[in-house]
Order: structure tokens, then C-alpha cells, then sequence
């Protein structure tokens, strides 16, 4: 970097080769380009390109598009989208150091006031996708009697601490396979991180899943907030 100009560099990161392995998040994964609307198979879209510049995007250029909105049915989705059966590389160990501090809090204090309205006492709640277990955690507090468990592809590297707060570390890939039987289920920030070919399977197996009288909390982010606007969320992470 020291022997050229900024501009090459640049030049560099706008190279295709480079540019798909900066948005494969430099894993060996399997993707691939879509080539229309997921939802409709509409081939009437329009590319999606950063308005700025951030750090947490990769350096990803702001001059190829990303994501295609969907003329049609005004879906957005990643134009490079990862095999299901890759998608726990995104968020491994490697993603997910033991301690952190996460965001949402003013949700996730909604969201539990949502269960402690629904959900008896002694009842089974997953938290589906926990990343970090904070929420899985927050729950158990909130009511003992609940029996909370957390579910994501690797807690290997924070199972001590959901442990330590009575709360049961589930490994596996969700996406693939869930058949834990609950009468609560709650995807905080996950839906938007799900392949969209997965998403009527994975809420299907949900709705199998949960006990009569079962309820499903989905939260996912608001594209239209002047927050995700000035931070390009909506294309900061996958898919």
C-alpha cells in the first residue's frame, strides 16, 4: 500500500475478482450472481449502490452496485448470495468474539415485555440466531421460570457463559434443520440474514415447531430510518 497512490488502490478494489472477494467477506464460501427477483423471477430491477463510504462495509467500492431492487415487487436483495449451506461462515467464532456489547436494547426491553405479556410461566423459548447470547440472557433473567435456550451455528466460544446464566447453548444450523419444540420463538435481527430461498422453510419448520397457542417475534431492521440511510445498513452484511 505504501508504494501505490490511492487512486490505484482504488482501481484495485473496483477489479472484479477483488471485489467479490471483499463481499464474500474473505471466506472460501460458495456464491453466486442472481440474476433476477428471488420472490417474482423478475428480471426488471435497478442496482443499489453505497451513498458512502464505511470501514464495516470492507472498503467495498461505491461503484458497483450490491443489491438489486426488484422493479416488480420492489424486493431488495444481495446481487452475490451464498449456498445455504454456507451461510454459518459468515458468523463463526472468528465473527464472534466472547464479550461485546450489542445494540438494539430499547427492542430487545419491547420484545421481552411482548413475552412476559404471551408466555406462561415454566414455558420453553428459543432464541433463534442469538449471536452473542445477550438476549437469551436477558430473557432468563427477566422471568427464572422460563426455560430459555439459544440457538446459532457455533457457541462453543460463549456456551460458559450462557451456561453460567442458566440459559441452554443449542449448535446447529438452523437453516437446515429446527425442530425444537417451543411455545416461543424469537428472531431478533435474524430474518434479514437468512438466503431468501430458505425463508418459507424456515418459518415453516418454526410454525411446526411450536406448541399450541405458540407465538413467533420477528424484529428486523428499518431500511427507511435516517440511521440506515446514513450508514448504508441495508448493505452492510449479508445476505
Amino acid at each position: 500500500l505504501e508504494k501505490i497512490s490511492i487512486e490505484d488502490f482504488l482501481k484495485i478494489l473496483r477489479k472484479k475478482e477483488n471485489f467479490n472477494y471483499l463481499l464474500d467477506y474473505c471466506e472460501e464460501v460458495n456464491t453466486k450472481e442472481v440474476k433476477q427477483c428471488p420472490n417474482c423471477n423478475s428480471k426488471n430491477q435497478k442496482p443499489i449502490f453505497f451513498s458512502s463510504s464505511q470501514p464495516t462495509t470492507g472498503f467495498l467500492t461505491s461503484k458497483i452496485p450490491i443489491y438489486y431492487e426488484c422493479l416488480s415487487c420492489h424486493l431488495s436483495y444481495l446481487r452475490r448470495q451464498c449456498s445455504p449451506k454456507d451461510i454459518g461462515k459468515f458468523y463463526d467464532a472468528y465473527e464472534r468474539p466472547p464479550h461485546r456489547t450489542t445494540p438494539l436494547g430499547n427492542e430487545k426491553l419491547i420484545v421481552t415485555k411482548i413475552l412476559q405479556d404471551k408466555v406462561k410461566s415454566g414455558s420453553e423459548i428459543v432464541d433463534l440466531g442469538c449471536g452473542f447470547g445477550e438476549f437469551a440472557c436477558l430473557l432468563k433473567n427477566t422471568n427464572p421460570s422460563w426455560i430459555v435456550k439459544a440457538v446459532d451455528f457455533n457457541l462453543e466460544h460463549i456456551k460458559s457463559i450462557l451456561y453460567k446464566n442458566n440459559v441452554i447453548p443449542v449448535s446447529k444450523n438452523f437453516i437446515e434443520k429446527f425442530d425444537l419444540r417451543s411455545n416461543a420463538v424469537t428472531l431478533i435481527h435474524v430474518i434479514e440474514h437468512i438466503p431468501f430461498s430458505e425463508l418459507k422453510k424456515i418459518i415453516s419448520n418454526i410454525s411446526r415447531s411450536l406448541k399450541s397457542g405458540g407465538i413467533l417475534v420477528i424484529t428486523t431492521p428499518n431500511s427507511n430510518s435516517e440511521l440506515a440511510k446514513l450508514f448504508d445498513y441495508h448493505l452492510m452484511f449479508p445476505p
